[in-house]
């Protein structure tokens, strides 16, 4: 499962639902002629409190609940964990906290100890989360790290504290399927799980939503993952005896939850070392996942459940108040085969970006045909000409990705060929009314760009006041526009910005002079300037012309920060295995991007080795792009109105697509996830990097403060009071 936060809309079960779950199971359990297994009756539990904390300093009275949960917002979102967990508990510390702030506390540090892995603290958190709002259980947020807290028990109390959920008809149905499933994953060899398995059945066929269904689907492959050998070949042993017995259909062995033991366990077989098992396996695998009656898209089948997407943890932004839940996905199943269209410009002066594109495309592409399942990339070149008519040649049903340039999508919508159809621009930018209606955002904004930095500078580095400094052309002026005015209305900074000429360096110097405030003197005068961080939006070889100005006049304090453009080359300096240039000058320095060339996320590391040993050159952002989008818009499915054959017919509807991103996105990316709003609307929460002698890295927080420190320290011994 993904690293961005899942909410799933609560359902309640109705009288006759519930009824109706009772009798299945008891149909269920009655049907079977073997012993059942023995469960330990409901028991009450203590569940361990939280470790001990101080309360809130007395030194600080005027903390109230309100200011330690907007504080513990603030750390949840920049990533620090640990903060945001002690700011939770003080805040529940905190006399007269209403119900609704300790729901909210209690939620971001079951969520905040999930990230760190403190498990029993989060499974703690998790029961104190439910006692102020029992509804959390049907919540697959509040599931899925159950779930994965529970994981890491020892079978035997996994089974004692998933009993009495069980067995308890006042829980949520969902919450007793999570338990079932549990139980049935962590039961001896050879034990007689029917009833369990009958019971999921049971639940899973009742559920209206389709997203509820996919998400059982996903907790119990999770499961399932965890088995170990010989307890997944038994349970697999089983079923095909029960079907010889005739005890469950062959249509039964297609569906949940029995299909997915079987796939768990052709998954296994599909990576052994011998190459008879693995050849067999491996043709399993593709006909249980071409055959499967399951919602989850057939080509995702293999992967379900991957230890890396295990918890569905949060890793977005904990908004303030209670997040909305998303639209439900509407119910699809992708076709055996299918096509994905991509419009990029593959001749002329971009055609080497376009190039990287479809190389990330064809790793994604090849991948599902490990598998047996066809997937067929359609690459227009924007520019051709009548690449126009190729685009309304195409069945509406199709995914299109691209075009990279604004004009080419002004193009689209012009010549209406964007109607009826999933089109998600590789742009910065879509008209505000087209976005979420017509149009859809698959790339970086330059929103995404600025808030990235911002949140760095005033989150981690305490920044109060940001001035930009830019160049006068068309991209500089716009930029300086977005991030003043986002510095100022969002972060309430003070603000100032400083035009120089593009060309005329010989005006630098005493540009540079007059925003740090130094005056022509002899000694030089020290610097002054009104601002602690500087937004520089020019090329990388502009920066790099502009910044021994300011260096001149001995001001090494600043922050500098950038935007893309400085990825774009440094990438190229890297790969050609060139030093960068006064790397040290940058040390400062800080730019966003969507690609982590150091990831450490499996999907990441995958493509980053494959792209190495297929082309000898590593994955960048453009290759991550076209590795994420085929992956993506196969989640995406065709429309529901359409034939399962790509002919036709079938067209896109805009409440379609915006209900089908939050499932579609719901994957482990490659690059920075990107997240769609109810309305359409896409964001990227960008890493920010530092330049370095070879090229880029990673910026850590805690390294870059330190060294803030270090040499503000060493400017206040040079100049002292002066």
């Amino acid at each position: 499962m993904s690293i961005a936060p899942i909410f799933s809309k609560n359902h309640e079960l109705s009288a006759r639902n519930a009824v109706f779950f009772l009798i299945a199971a008891m149909l269920f359990l009655t049907a079977c002629s073997k012993t059942t297994i023995l469960i330990p009756p409901p028991s009450t539990t203590k569940t361990s409190g939280q470790a001990s904390v101080p309360p809130p300093s007395p030194e600080k009275p005027q903390d109230s609940a309100s200011n330690y949960l907007e504080q513990m917002r603030n750390s949840f979102n920049s990533g620090d964990y640990d903060l945001a967990a002690q700011l939770a508990e003080n805040a529940l510390q905190t006399p007269g906290i209403a119900q609704e702030q300790a729901r909210e506390a209690w939620r971001c540090l079951a969520l905040s100890e999930a990230r760190l892995e403190r498990w029993t603290n989060a499974l703690a958190a998790l029961d104190k989360w439910r006692q102020t709002d029992p509804k959390a259980e049907a919540t697959w947020e509040w599931l899925n790290i159950w779930g994965a807290g529970i994981s890491r028990l020892p079978s035997h109390e996994a089974q004692a504290q998933a009993s009495p959920i069980l067995y308890d008809d006042k829980r949520e149905a969902l919450a007793r399927s999570r338990a079932a499933m549990v139980m049935a994953s962590r039961s001896l060899p050879g034990a007689d799980i029917s009833p369990l398995l009958g019971f999921m059945t049971a639940i899973y066929g009742a559920m209206p939503s389709t997203t509820d269904r996919s998400e059982m689907e996903k907790a119990f492959a999770f499961d399932l993952r965890k088995m170990d050998n010989t307890a997944l070949q038994s349970l697999d042993a089983s079923l095909k005896m029960a079907l010889a017995e005739n005890n469950i259909s062959a249509n039964q062995l297609r569906s949940y939850p029995y299909v997915l033991i079987q796939i768990e366990n052709a998954r296994r077989l599909a990576a052994s070392d011998d190459p008879q098992i693995r050849a067999n396996g491996t043709a399993e695998l593709a006909r249980l996942c071409a055959s499967a009656s399951l919602v989850t898209d057939k080509r995702l089948l293999p992967a379900l459940g991957d230890a890396a997407d295990e918890t569905d943890v949060s890793s977005g932004r904990l908004l303030p108040g209670t997040a909305t839940a998303p639209a439900e996905s509407l119910p699809f199943e992708g076709p055996a085969n299918r096509s994905v269209a991509l419009l990029l410009p593959m001749s002329g002066h971009y055609r080497t970006i376009a190039n990287r594109i479809v190389k990330g495309a064809n790793i994604a592409k090849n991948d599902f045909a490990a598998y047996g399942l066809t997937l067929n990339i359609i690459a227009i070149d924007t520019n051709q000409a009548g690449w126009q008519a190729k685009v309304a040649a195409l069945p509406k049903e199709l995914i299109i990705g691209g075009p990279l340039h604004p004009s080419h999508v002004g193009q689209l919508k012009t010549a209406g060929l964007a109607n009826g159809r999933a089109v998600f621009a590789f742009t910065t930018k879509l008209d505000p009314q087209d976005e979420g209606a017509t149009l859809w955002r698959f790339f970086p904004s330059l929103e995404d760009q600025t808030r990235a930095l911002l949140n760095f500078v005033s989150n981690d580095m305490g920044v109060s006041s940001v001035a930009s400094l830019y160049p006068g052309d068309a991209y500089g002026r716009r930029m300086t526009e977005l991030f003043t005015g986002m510095a100022r209305n969002e972060f309430h900074f003070e603000t100032s910005a400083t035009e120089y000429p593009p060309k005329q360096h010989e005006q630098w110097n005493a540009i540079a002079a007059r925003i740090l405030g130094v005056k022509k003197s002899t000694p030089p005068m020290r610097p002054r300037p009104s601002f602690q961080a500087l937004f520089m939006p020019d090329s990388w070889l502009g920066a790099q012309t502009m910044v021994p100005h300011i260096l001149f006049h001995q001001e090494t304090r600043l922050i500098l920060m950038g935007t893309t453009l400085w990825e774009q080359a440094l990438w190229e300096t890297a790969l050609q295995k060139k030093n960068v240039v006064d790397a040290k000058a940058f040390a400062l320095a800080i730019f966003p991007g969507a690609w982590n060339p150091e990831t450490t996320v499996s999907a990441g590391r995958y493509l980053q080795e494959t792209a190495l040993k297929q082309t000898g050159q590593p994955a960048d952002f453009w290759t991550a792009l076209g590795y994420d989008f085929i992956r993506f818009a196969a989640r995406m499915g065709a429309p529901a109105n359409g034939p399962l054959e790509m002919l036709a017919g079938a067209e896109w509807h805009s409440d379609e697509v915006n209900s089908r991103l939050q499932q579609a996105a719901d994957m482990q990316w490659a690059m920075a996830p990107i997240q769609w709003s109810i309305q359409g609307k896409a964001s990227q929460e960008l890493y920010l990097f530092t330049p370095v002698s070879d090229g880029y890295q990673l910026t850590n927080p805690n390294e870059f403060r330190a060294l803030l420190e270090k040499t503000r320290q060493r400017f206040k011994s040079r100049w002292g009071r002066s």
